[in-house]
């Protein structure tokens, strides 16, 4: 879908303003509790606000698309984090699951996993 690939494009150019502007003002973002700022994100200041705190916390970090898969009105993208942690140091590279919820076309919200087969189970992929 070419809405989330430019979600991704405009993620990783840190544009938070032209990636907030593709999502309707209700979008919501589930980030799991073994993330940074966990809990579920709802419009534009409260998501522009976690991820903001994201770029803040890492140096140099990235979302690479690897894989994705259709299911109805959902779509599941695997994807990698990388970079590293600015207070730390420590290197992050960490696989993770995006599973990405559209109604009549609209994308409605951003669910996060740690876990790949939990999301496949999220969005009836998997049993």
């Amino acid at each position: 879908m070419a809405l989330v690939r430019e979600s991704y494009e405009a993620f990783e150019r840190r544009d938070l303003d032209g990636l907030m502007d593709r999502f309707p003002v209700d979008f919501e973002v589930h980030d799991p509790p073994e993330m940074l700022d966990s809990g579920i994100h709802r419009g534009r200041e409260a998501i522009g606000a976690d991820w903001a705190h994201t770029f803040e916390a890492f140096e140099d970090f990235r979302v690479e698309v690897e894989e994705q898969y259709e299911a109805g009105e959902e779509l599941v993208v695997f994807v990698r984090y990388s970079g590293r942690g600015r207070a730390s140091g420590a290197v992050v590279d960490a696989p993770m699951a995006h599973v990405w919820t559209f109604e009549q076309g609209r994308p409605i919200r951003l669910r996060q996993f740690v876990d790949r087969t939990a999301a496949l189970e999220a969005a009836g992929l998997q049993h």
